[in-house]
């Protein structure tokens, strides 16, 4: 078989162009294309460069072209295959994916917060009021004595401790570290937040709303009543403290009373669509899970305390240096003070019977 000699001197100054410009980016695909005009493609920049002044001229029919010899020996390279083309493909780091924690209650129900503290925080308050008498126009009064007391709050240490690796720091160029710390607050904050509610009041735990004398209870003794949840408003309303009541429930109570109808023939539910429970706003939260107890009251009768401006963060380099190490330690100093205890009902049993 005859060698074609236009193809062969084509391929030939192809190769030694190529050889002189070992750098040239040719695109297979563009240029493929680009030889039939049925497919109006316009090479790239590079392709059009590389390619210049090498068919034009030298016998071919109008509407061909020649690639390089070299390219069609070369197998296409994919994106999927590491070892044909995948291995250049980079990664780009997103943002950080955030654990699913349980929502805080005290402080979305109206918990009111105060930081920056140094010593311990007191609460002057009056425990018995003065009693007013009416005597006549040159009567004598009558001496009437006031007893006062203070609640104290007291720095509670939550803290985390944490090891990372100086190569994962100096990898991540400090993303990793960033994204712990605010992991850590997160979960801080969670846990505040169940001390606040269930705090034992001993072995350095603040005195939870469930610990605390004072407050007063219900048991519901089964599936929850319309007329309980009307007695539980009637009690605090007796006792002066209804002002900006909430509910605090879980997701099981939740489902519960919104199955469960006030009245008999009444088309309405304990829960309302619009999430209220008796016309008070109800917050539903995971931290109430597992005895799915039952708060109602007024949270900004609950003081949070914190000392210092927030969190304390301390990277120690020393201790694990010859590991490769850093340790992290987070420190938040925190307690809680009830101002009225009678402001809350609590339940004994759960809301979700």
């Amino acid at each position: 078989m005859a060698t074609n000699p236009t193809l062969l001197d084509s391929l030939n100054r192809t190769a030694e162009s190529l050889s002189n410009r070992a750098h040239a980016k040719i695109s297979i695909r563009e240029t493929l294309l680009a030889v039939d005009p049925r497919n109006n493609v316009k090479l790239s920049k590079e392709s059009r460069s590389a390619l210049d002044g090498k068919f034009s001229g030298d016998g071919t029919p109008a509407g061909t072209g020649f690639v390089p010899f070299e390219s069609l020996l070369t197998r296409d390279l994919q994106a999927t295959v590491f070892p044909s083309g995948g291995a250049f493909v980079g990664n780009d780091m997103q943002e950080p994916i955030n654990l699913l924690l349980n929502r805080t209650v005290a402080i979305r129900a109206g918990a009111k917060v105060t930081s920056g503290l140094n010593g311990n925080a007191i609460f002057p308050r009056i425990e018995s009021p003065v009693t007013p008498t009416v005597v006549s126009e040159i009567g004598a009064a009558t001496q009437s004595d006031v007893t006062t007391g203070q609640l104290v709050a007291q720095p509670r240490r939550i803290t985390v401790k944490l090891v990372l690796s100086n190569q994962l720091l100096l990898q991540t160029s400090g993303a990793a570290e960033e994204y712990l710390k605010t992991v850590i607050l997160n979960q801080i904050a969670v846990k505040l937040d169940a001390l606040v509610l269930n705090g034992q009041g001993a072995s350095s735990e603040p005195l939870g709303l469930f610990q605390t004398p004072g407050v007063n209870t219900v048991t519901f003794g089964g599936s929850t009543t319309w007329t309980q949840l009307l007695s539980m408003e009637q009690t605090i309303a007796g006792l002066n403290a209804d002002e900006n009541l909430s509910f605090a429930i879980s997701p099981a109570t939740r489902n519960k009373w919104k199955q469960v109808v006030k009245l008999g023939g009444y088309p309405s539910y304990l829960m309302e669509a619009n999430n209220t429970v008796n016309g008070y706003p109800a917050i539903t939260s995971n931290q109430l899970a597992g005895t799915e107890r039952v708060i109602f009251g007024d949270w900004s009768k609950c003081h949070i305390c914190i000392w210092g401006t927030g969190a304390d963060f301390v990277a120690d380099i020393y201790s694990k240096a010859a590991q490769g190490e850093t340790v992290y330690i987070v420190n938040l100093w925190a307690d809680v003070v009830w101002e009225h205890p009678q402001a809350f009902i609590v339940s004994t049993d759960g809301g979700n019977q």
